[in-house]
């Protein structure tokens, strides 16, 4: 609701002429994104099987491709029509709020509380599970173990992934369109769909990535979280470096390109704020910096991922460390010491 009412006023802001509602409202909108990612894993950890958990969270996630397919095919068709501009956010608010309804009405926190999930369903969901209901119920009413959190290696394996991740989409999500344009030579009503559709087939990329990642028997938990990841991140890296070098007057080879970059993102299921500056003037030399600079960042990321990441479980999500810590009411490190 909130990135709902935010966007709808985005038009009514730049009619004002000023900045400062209008940073305002992407603070709104950058808020109710973030709510998102901690939604995602919640959702996947209470609703999906123990044997499907790659391919549930690779589906659940796919919202921010989904969305920027949507939003770069429709905004360059509304954009040259006689809607005009504002008419991109009055629709993006529009199905904002028809999306917020609909998890309000639809969604449960436990699959068990929901009228349209029956018994064959909760048996699939919860089969190979170790934790009980009750266990699940003291778990709302344990402390966070921060410190904990942040003392444990794969975590910051994860968020360094995240960095590189995020840091590349954001660019590619938000500026690709541009570069589509001033470089490739794309009108502007044809730059939407051209955006659109290397965000379109990164997709498509993780679903097949959250499939196939299920189903791979031969390699451990912890080796295939770092082959998904390094094909995520260092050969998406490979492709924007052979982009940051391709000369003008080749807008084929660009797209296919540019796609290929964004669509290994895809294997990560899973910019910079002075971008903008750092874009200039818009030549292909600043592009040219942009991507090798990504790229870099993508290929360090990884390296970092790759020495942290493990899939075992941390010791602080333990079910006994959960209930003794419940009974003892004690600081959280006292169970870390026994054992």
């Amino acid at each position: 609701m909130l990135t709902a009412i935010a966007t709808m006023l985005v038009p009514l802001a730049v009619a004002q002429n000023s900045i400062v509602y209008y940073v305002i409202l992407r603070i709104c909108q950058g808020i109710s994104f973030t709510i998102c990612m901690p939604t995602t894993g919640a959702v996947t950890s209470n609703w999906a099987s123990l044997q499907q958990s790659g391919l549930f969270i690779s589906t659940l996630s796919s919202f921010s491709q989904l969305a920027a397919v949507f939003t770069m095919a429709t905004s360059g068709k509304l954009c040259a029509s006689n809607f005009g501009w504002p008419a991109v956010y009055y629709l993006h608010a529009g199905i904002s709020f028809i999306a917020f309804t609909a998890w309000v009405l639809l969604y449960r926190n436990q699959p068990v509380e929901h009228p349209l999930v029956d018994q064959v369903e909760l048996e699939e969901i919860n089969r190979g599970r170790s934790t009980v209901t009750s266990l699940s119920v003291a778990k709302k009413h344990q402390k966070i173990p921060y410190l904990a959190i942040l003392t444990t290696p794969a975590i910051w394996g994860v968020w360094a992934a995240a960095i590189g991740d995020l840091m590349t989409l954001q660019v590619i999500h938000t500026f690709s369109p541009q570069y589509i344009r001033e470089i490739l030579g794309y009108s502007v009503e044809h730059t939407g769909f051209s955006a659109a559709l290397p965000v379109l087939v990164q997709f498509l990329f993780k679903i097949f990535a959250g499939y196939t990642s299920d189903k791979l028997r031969i390699l451990s938990e912890t080796m295939k979280l770092r082959l998904y990841n390094s094909i995520a991140l260092g050969v998406s890296a490979v492709f924007l470096i052979i982009l940051a070098f391709l000369p003008q007057g080749y807008p084929l080879t660009g797209i296919i390109l540019l796609t290929l970059a964004t669509s290994m993102y895809g294997f990560n299921g899973a910019g910079f704020n002075k971008v903008n500056g750092l874009i200039g003037e818009g030549t292909i030399y600043d592009w040219r910096f942009i991507y090798l600079l990504h790229a870099f960042f993508s290929l360090i990321t990884n390296v970092f991922f790759c020495m942290l990441a493990a899939s075992d479980v941390a010791w602080w999500t333990d079910d006994e460390c959960v209930k003794a810590r419940m009974r003892s009411g004690d600081s959280f490190w006292w169970w870390k010491m026994k054992t």
